[in-house]
């Protein structure tokens, strides 16, 4: 399934690639796109081996706010 997540306080490519790999460090991430210019994360998930909660946790986890 594909989701949208909003994630404020992005301002530089490795601010992308730490919200990157973190979320690729998920069972069930089949892809994932984020888009900096747009403050937004576009996933494509397993919706049986992972939730969208669980994305939304790591996001914060590693410093960021997110809204769906």
């Amino acid at each position: 399934m594909k989701k949208i997540l909003c994630v404020n306080g992005m301002t530089c490519d490795h601010c992308a690639s730490t919200i990157k790999k973190s979320v690729e460090s998920l069972v069930g991430i089949l892809n994932i796109e984020v888009e900096i210019e747009k403050n937004q994360v576009t996933l494509e998930i397993d919706e049986t081996t992972i939730k969208i909660k669980d994305v939304v946790e790591k996001i914060r986890a590693v410093g960021f706010q997110v809204r769906m």
